[in-house]
């Protein structure tokens, strides 16, 4: 396993609470950057409907999320969207920073380039 994901399992998402009370969204999004990684994708996309993990261009990795965006949207209280929490993933895990880059930040989509040459 690569120890990119390895830490993602073993480390990180157990780190994420000494930041951020327990939220399944913030869990959720280190599951699909691990899976991504795991699956060789080189670029992320979150979007206000999916999340993307693509390889050279072709999808891999797919999540509906429009119906958890449309509710954080409506005002559920406490309710972190999934761009939040790639967000605060990107301020509070250094070494995700290091394998993450942003491409693009747009109203419609944040793009990012995963560089996991770690093995």
């Amino acid at each position: 396993m690569n120890n990119l994901v390895k830490y993602i399992h073993d480390t990180a998402m157990g780190r994420a609470t000494e930041w951020h009370s327990y939220d399944e969204v913030i869990q959720g999004m280190y599951i699909v950057i691990a899976s991504s990684i795991r699956d060789h994708c080189d670029t992320l996309i979150v979007t206000r409907k999916q999340i993307k993990g693509q390889h050279d261009g072709t999808t891999v990795e797919y999540l509906d999320i429009d119906k958890h965006e449309r509710d954080c949207e409506t005002g559920i209280p406490n309710c972190t969207s999934y761009r939040e929490a790639l967000a605060l993933i990107m301020v509070n895990d250094e070494r995700l920073r290091q394998h993450l880059q942003l491409v693009e930040d747009t109203p419609e989509a944040v793009t990012y380039r995963i560089m996991a040459s770690e093995q």
